[in-house]
Protein backbone atom coordinates (compact mmCIF):
# COMPACT_ATOMS: atom_id res chain seq x y z
CA UNK A 1 0.00 0.00 0.00
CA UNK A 2 1.54 3.58 -0.77
CA UNK A 3 1.75 6.42 1.38
CA UNK A 4 -1.48 8.35 0.24
CA UNK A 5 -3.76 4.88 0.07
CA UNK A 6 -2.36 4.50 3.76
CA UNK A 7 -3.07 7.79 5.22
CA UNK A 8 -6.42 7.98 3.62
CA UNK A 9 -7.03 5.25 5.04
CA UNK A 10 -6.19 6.65 8.12
CA UNK A 11 -8.12 9.65 8.09
CA UNK A 12 -11.32 7.76 7.16
CA UNK A 13 -11.13 5.60 9.66
CA UNK A 14 -10.85 8.41 12.39
CA UNK A 15 -13.81 10.23 11.21
CA UNK A 16 -15.94 6.42 10.96
CA UNK A 17 -14.88 5.73 14.83
CA UNK A 18 -15.53 9.55 15.77
CA UNK A 19 -18.97 9.05 13.83
CA UNK A 20 -19.67 5.85 15.52
CA UNK A 21 -19.90 4.09 12.24
CA UNK A 22 -16.66 1.89 11.43
CA UNK A 23 -16.38 -0.60 8.74
CA UNK A 24 -15.11 -4.26 9.09
CA UNK A 25 -12.15 -3.43 6.63
CA UNK A 26 -10.82 -0.13 7.99
CA UNK A 27 -7.21 -0.03 8.91
CA UNK A 28 -6.22 0.41 12.55
CA UNK A 29 -2.81 -0.41 12.47
CA UNK A 30 0.32 -0.07 9.86
CA UNK A 31 3.72 0.12 9.81
CA UNK A 32 6.21 2.20 7.08
CA UNK A 33 8.97 0.19 4.95
CA UNK A 34 12.31 0.37 4.03
CA UNK A 35 10.96 1.35 0.54
CA UNK A 36 8.27 3.71 1.72
CA UNK A 37 5.34 1.64 1.49
CA UNK A 38 3.02 0.71 4.26
CA UNK A 39 1.90 -2.83 5.36
CA UNK A 40 -0.81 -3.13 7.05
CA UNK A 41 -1.15 -4.50 10.88
CA UNK A 42 -4.56 -4.82 11.85
CA UNK A 43 -7.86 -4.26 10.57
CA UNK A 44 -10.63 -3.71 12.35
CA UNK A 45 -12.54 -7.43 11.97
CA UNK A 46 -9.19 -9.36 12.98
CA UNK A 47 -8.99 -11.08 15.81
CA UNK A 48 -5.60 -10.14 15.93
CA UNK A 49 -3.98 -6.48 16.30
CA UNK A 50 -0.43 -5.49 16.09
CA UNK A 51 0.85 -2.48 17.39
CA UNK A 52 3.53 -0.54 14.80
CA UNK A 53 7.51 -0.99 16.12
CA UNK A 54 7.32 2.71 16.27
CA UNK A 55 5.25 2.84 19.23
CA UNK A 56 7.55 0.60 21.56
CA UNK A 57 11.07 0.84 23.05
CA UNK A 58 13.82 -0.81 20.78
CA UNK A 59 14.31 -4.79 22.06
CA UNK A 60 10.31 -4.66 23.13
CA UNK A 61 8.66 -8.66 22.78
CA UNK A 62 6.71 -8.91 19.26
CA UNK A 63 4.15 -10.46 21.45
CA UNK A 64 3.76 -7.18 23.51
CA UNK A 65 2.88 -5.86 20.09
CA UNK A 66 0.11 -7.93 19.81
CA UNK A 67 -3.66 -7.29 20.69
CA UNK A 68 -5.73 -10.80 20.95
CA UNK A 69 -9.52 -9.69 21.19
CA UNK A 70 -10.07 -13.67 21.13
CA UNK A 71 -9.40 -13.76 24.65
CA UNK A 72 -12.11 -11.19 24.90
CA UNK A 73 -15.80 -12.76 25.97
CA UNK A 74 -17.73 -12.26 22.91
CA UNK A 75 -20.68 -10.57 24.67
CA UNK A 76 -17.75 -7.72 25.29
CA UNK A 77 -15.56 -8.00 22.05
CA UNK A 78 -17.64 -5.23 19.93
CA UNK A 79 -17.18 -2.62 22.42
CA UNK A 80 -13.54 -3.65 23.40
CA UNK A 81 -12.59 -3.51 19.78
CA UNK A 82 -14.05 0.04 19.18
CA UNK A 83 -12.65 0.91 22.46
CA UNK A 84 -9.60 0.01 21.19
CA UNK A 85 -9.60 1.49 17.59
CA UNK A 86 -11.39 5.05 19.19
CA UNK A 87 -8.10 5.19 21.36
CA UNK A 88 -5.45 4.17 18.84
CA UNK A 89 -7.06 5.83 15.98
CA UNK A 90 -7.90 9.15 18.02
CA UNK A 91 -5.90 9.54 21.48
CA UNK A 92 -7.39 11.17 24.58
CA UNK A 93 -8.19 14.91 23.75
CA UNK A 94 -5.53 16.89 25.09
CA UNK A 95 -2.94 14.48 25.19
CA UNK A 96 0.26 13.16 23.28
CA UNK A 97 -0.75 9.99 21.05
CA UNK A 98 -0.10 6.77 23.84
CA UNK A 99 2.68 4.66 23.18
CA UNK A 100 2.35 0.92 22.84
CA UNK A 101 2.86 -0.18 26.32
CA UNK A 102 -0.30 1.72 27.05
CA UNK A 103 -2.37 0.47 24.62
CA UNK A 104 -1.14 -2.91 25.94
CA UNK A 105 -1.46 -2.79 29.64
CA UNK A 106 -4.98 -1.09 29.08
CA UNK A 107 -5.91 -3.98 26.91
CA UNK A 108 -4.74 -6.65 29.35
CA UNK A 109 -6.97 -4.97 32.12
CA UNK A 110 -9.81 -4.91 29.87
CA UNK A 111 -9.45 -8.75 29.97
CA UNK A 112 -8.64 -9.52 33.15
CA UNK A 113 -11.66 -8.02 33.82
Amino acid sequence: MNEATFLTEQISAKQAVEAGLIEPNTVITGQRLEDGSYHVLGRYADTRWVLPDILFPAGAKESDKKLDFSRVPQPFREALRFAMARHILTGIEGRNHARGGTFRQFFNMIVLF
